[in-house]
């Protein structure tokens, strides 16, 4: 009973390391996809977050530029009214109504083209947001191989197999209780007046 129990605990921990040995490959290599994945999730997001930079330096590029122009144009304007007041002979209110026009045009010029500016560079904020929320949730982690402690597993598997046994063949069975034949034992009565008497 001792030896069929031994080989069972021996060939349970062989499993057991093969099965270890087979996971602990399984999880090197997901986690060396894992790996490339996420280097070029980081590659990915990377490109993403540069165009958005590049996009919010033309934003800002676009309104210095806007403004500029306004401002020119309102200088022109101002400069040619008051030109031509003065050719024609012009003073006063009439000319700073004009003038007063001009600057109030140019206020709301640089007022339009902040607003744009910041309604720009709020939507590529959120994109930006986006592009990282994405790129956080699409990066994994390692995996841990899933393994088992051979000595428990051989322990368990011959425990197991013993337990099967004795519930199979009952504590009192001949498996688990051997008995040792010893032949057959014959008794001899006293003798009588025709000789000795042979009983089983």
């Amino acid at each position: 009973m001792f030896w069929p129990l031994v080989a069972v605990g021996a060939l349970s921990m062989g499993q057991s390391l093969l099965g270890n040995r087979v996971a602990t490959q399984q999880a090197a290599a997901e986690n060396r996809a894992r790996a490339a994945a996420n280097h070029q999730t980081v590659l990915n997001t990377a490109q993403s977050v540069g165009a958005i930079n590049v996009q919010a330096a033309e934003l800002r590029t676009n309104a210095a530029r806007q403004l500029h122009e306004a401002e020119v144009a309102a200088l022109a304007a101002t400069g040619s009214a008051t030109a031509n007041a003065a050719a024609a002979g012009v003073r006063g209110a009439s000319v700073d109504a004009v003038v007063g026009d001009i600057d109030r045009e140019l206020s709301e010029a640089q007022v339009t083209t902040a607003q744009n500016l910041e309604l720009g560079q709020y939507n590529l904020q959120n994109r930006l947001r986006e592009v990282i929320a994405g790129a956080s949730a699409s990066l994994r982690g390692e995996v841990s191989a899933q393994t088992t402690n051979p000595l428990l597993a051989g322990l368990f598997s011959a425990g197991g197999a013993y337990l099967n046994n004795y519930m199979r063949f009952g504590a009192g069975s001949s498996v688990n209780q051997p008995t040792v034949d010893t032949g057959t034992v014959q008794t001899f009565a006293a003798p009588t007046r025709s000789g000795f008497t042979v009983s089983p």
